[in-house]
């Protein structure tokens, strides 16, 4: 577990909980070992659990929260839900433990690496496919339990709650604790809790506060395959709320030219599929991580990955042996087959029936939803484009204008000098012609501008 998960944005001024040290003894059985790393939600010990003899990792929280008896109800609320997620690609949650001075979550310390620090150190700035590939298809796969069989969100999804161990094994952490906590500082606080963190990778839906569902997770799926592979997530400058709600991104391919990252190309499937996970409209989106890994072309079985411990040989259940018991029967051979047959053809009717008016018809409907969606996605996408050279386009034009305007100055200007000077009479009028000397002075100023106007026009092809 690195120094920048499962915590959030770090704060080096962060008031650690009560002078934590090395070697200190919290809540009678864990015995700190050192800062995993801390941020603006509460900082992450290891600890060894004398207890049980095994190193965990102790969240704790921040002393507000923890002083607040209706954040504790919700944060074991939470942590209750989070202990029926028994996954192997998910980092577990033991316990909420309290005393007079700290309050803090125990969970399954595992050593490793996010993917937000594996993507930082690479040479390129981003990730390749190849390389995700495995760790994506346990992502999913850890995901789709959760959606499915434990009915629980992640809703706090990015790169750096993801861990990769030493073996290649990937753990999702953090599951709906974080943000949980946020929400709770933001009552306390009464504004937004570090939502810097997370808000590149937050739906629409999350950003106007609706209530939290899987389709939050698939568009943070889509933002995060976007930032490890683009190397920057969707939006990440400028006002992100209001891109967040209406802009659709640039397809990954064109933000890693932008940034002028090189690597692996991305294949125009794991493209297409990232840009549907992050469609506004949760109904455009695919409709479930199963679905997300099929596009993706990843091998998960759906909803089924809950973990079994291995059985030893003396915990296998026994099998004894019933002698074979010969049963009479009355009826004759030929009878026998017929009733056979005539099974064997009605499960064949049967079987033909369901695949032709159920199975192939939902697989239509399925294909048809899928190119609508990717439909709807490269239209938005042509839009913005075709919209942004247009503004591209009438920028150059103005300025073109401009141009050709004070030029046509610059040289009206000379041209009026020089009538000037041509106008001026050699010897000084007399006063009884003082008014038609002024007079033709002012014509052959005003004809000296617009021939120039004119001339600086034409040379300018400017209406």
């Amino acid at each position: 577990m690195d120094e920048d998960t499962p915590t959030r944005r770090v704060e080096p001024d962060y008031p650690t909980a009560v002078h934590l040290l090395p070697g200190a003894k919290v809540f009678g059985r864990y015995e700190l070992r050192s800062l995993l790393g801390k941020g603006g939600m509460g900082v992450v010990w290891r600890a060894h659990d004398s207890d049980l003899d095994r190193e965990v990792a102790l969240k704790f929280i921040l002393e507000a929260v923890a002083a607040d008896k209706e954040a504790v109800r919700d944060l074991k609320r939470e942590t209750k839900r989070c202990l029926d997620l028994t996954h192997a690609n998910i980092v577990r949650v033991y316990d909420f433990v309290q005393d007079a001075q700290h309050a803090a979550i125990a969970m399954e310390f595992v050593e490793g690496q996010s993917l937000s620090s594996r993507k930082a150190e690479s040479p390129e700035g981003c990730l390749n496919v190849t390389e995700l590939a495995p760790l994506v298809a346990q992502l999913c796969a850890a995901l789709d339990y959760a959606h499915l069989r434990a009915k629980i969100a992640h809703r706090d999804l990015k790169p750096a709650n993801l861990l990769v161990t030493s073996d290649g094994e990937l753990k999702v952490t953090d599951f709906g604790i974080a943000r949980s906590l946020s929400e709770t500082a933001t009552r306390l606080t009464g504004r937004a809790s570090d939502s810097s963190g997370t808000l590149p990778f937050m739906s629409p839906q999350q950003v106007r506060g609706e209530k939290p569902t899987a389709s939050d997770d698939i568009y943070a799926l889509g933002a995060t395959l976007y930032d490890l592979l683009a190397g920057k997530p969707p939006f990440f400058r400028g006002d992100l709320f209001n891109l967040i709600l209406q802009m659709a991104p640039p397809s990954p391919t064109e933000r890693r030219k932008e940034l002028e990252f090189t690597g692996e190309p991305i294949p125009p499937q794991w493209e297409n599929t990232i840009l549907a996970c992050l469609v506004k409209d949760p109904k455009g989106r695919p409709q479930s991580v199963g679905e997300v890994a099929a596009r993706l072309g990843l091998s998960v079985a759906v909803s089924s990955h809950a973990s079994v411990p291995r059985q030893s040989p003396d915990e296998r259940p026994t099998v004894r042996e019933v002698p074979e018991t010969k049963v009479k029967t009355s009826a004759p051979k030929s009878n026998r087959s017929l009733m056979a047959a005539l099974v064997a053809l009605v499960l064949v009717v049967l079987g033909g029936g369901y695949y032709f008016l159920i199975v192939v018809p939902a697989r239509q409907a399925d294909v048809a939803r899928q190119a609508e969606a990717a439909h709807q996605v490269e239209a938005a996408r042509q839009a913005e484009v075709a919209r942004q050279a247009e503004a591209a386009h009438q920028a150059e034009i103005a300025r073109q204008n401009e141009a050709t305007r004070r030029l046509i100055e610059r040289e009206a200007a000379d041209t009026v000098s020089r009538a000037k000077d041509t106008a001026r009479p050699s010897d000084s009028p007399k006063p009884t012609d003082l008014d038609s000397a002024y007079q033709k002075y002012i014509d052959d100023w005003n004809k000296a501008y617009n021939e120039a106007a004119e001339a600086a026009k034409k040379r300018n092809g400017m209406k």
